[in-house]
């Protein structure tokens, strides 16, 4: 059966064919979902938790960009996105081994800041709720702050 999602004048009979058919049903009446719209979309399945974790990634970087800005910083001036330690390394004469396992392991950071006397390197996340990764992050952020002492 060919169901044209462009033609949107079907009879009552022939949705819900297509809704057996499918299996829309069977997931709705079974409580196979929790969210229809959830998983219509692939959020419940898993397909686009990677794009709504980029996407809310993003949008916090952006958000926290523009406070920065707001306080006078300037992009490639002061304020720097998304640079990497080497390049922190290379711009600023500073040596960051401490904190990259001496050199081993590539770090991002998601904005640095330079002013006369301190060097801010600035990771930003956003999470909606409690879990192990909110946990695992405070525990490397714990880390990094300690390692940094070396610096």
């Amino acid at each position: 059966f060919y169901f044209d999602f462009s033609k949107r004048n079907y009879s009552i009979e022939e949705y819900t064919m297509f809704l057996e058919k499918s299996g829309i049903f069977d997931l709705l009446q079974n409580h196979l979902v929790s969210n229809l719209v959830d998983y219509v979309t692939g959020v419940e399945v898993g397909m686009d938790t990677n794009g709504r974790k980029n996407r809310t990634g993003d949008a916090m970087e952006n958000i926290v960009q523009s406070y920065l800005e707001a306080e006078g910083y300037i992009l490639g001036e002061n304020l720097f996105k998304e640079i990497e330690q080497n390049e922190i390394e290379e711009i600023f004469s500073v040596d960051l081994s401490a904190i990259t396992n001496d050199g081993n392991t590539v770090k991002r950071f998601d904005f640095v800041i330079k002013n006369e006397q301190v060097l801010y390197l600035i990771e930003v996340n956003f999470y909606s709720g409690s879990g192990s990764k909110l946990n695992e992050t405070a525990r490397s952020y714990k880390m990094i702050a300690e390692e940094t002492k070396a610096i």
